[in-house]
């Protein structure tokens, strides 16, 4: 598990290095950091809470919790990855999404976002169009990028699972949860989100040895 965490680290440092889509002649797919059963399992343990994010599944609709800029919308489409409702990014030229929601991580850390994503494209084989997920501060500054995509990480209108742990600089905080896309003047990309969740852990839970009542002949 360590040295899958280690390559996911070593593959989101470098793409997070400067650089426009225009200077890259490839893409990253995203790395994930933990399978959906590894995920599902630490649900199940119990060792982990998983409510962080309101409206994750967007099943609530288009006004609760999320903040939206550009066109970034909040759909109930055919083809969610679950249930009726989806977030959509772009799909149109010219393109400047965001969808982001402040999130409180106060007395928590080591934690996980993980989500099923699908992009579809019309563009060529040049990575024009880009989409990223980043830990803001909540006047939005930057202070962390979890992924880079472009048009070539298309999935072939298959959805697909990531997850990512965060760094401990962000234990312990409050911060916006953003997804950003933008595309160029032709072949436009889109990107869909679905069920989109973080687990951590508690950093002030006390796990006490269990004693077992004496038995008295």
């Amino acid at each position: 598990m360590k040295a899958k965490i280690l390559l996911v680290l070593t593959v989101l440092l470098v793409l997070a290095l400067p650089g426009s889509a225009q200077e890259r002649e490839s893409d990253l797919v995203p790395v994930a950091a933990l399978t959906e059963g590894e995920v599902e399992a630490l649900i199940a343990s119990g060792s982990a809470s998983c409510s962080f994010v309101h409206n994750g599944g967007f099943e609530e609709g288009a006004h609760l919790w999320w903040f939206q800029s550009g066109s970034a919308q909040i759909w109930q489409l055919i083809g969610a990855w679950n249930g009726a409702w989806l977030a959509w990014q772009c799909g149109y030229d010219s393109c400047f999404d965001r969808l982001w929601q402040n999130i409180d991580m106060t007395g928590y850390g080591e934690a996980i976002p993980f989500f099923y994503y699908k992009m579809e494209t019309s563009e060529g084989n040049r990575p024009w169009d880009l989409f990223e997920g980043t830990i803001n501060d909540l006047g939005g500054g930057r202070l962390h990028t979890f992924y880079v995509m472009s048009n070539l990480s298309h999935t072939g209108g298959e959805w697909r699972w990531f997850s990512y742990l965060l760094p401990a600089e962000l234990n312990d905080t409050s911060f916006q949860l953003s997804f950003r896309g933008s595309t160029d003047a032709t072949g436009p990309t889109s990107l869909f989100l679905d069920d989109v969740i973080i687990c951590a852990k508690s950093l002030t839970k006390v796990h006490l040895p269990v004693v077992l009542d004496a038995v008295v002949p």
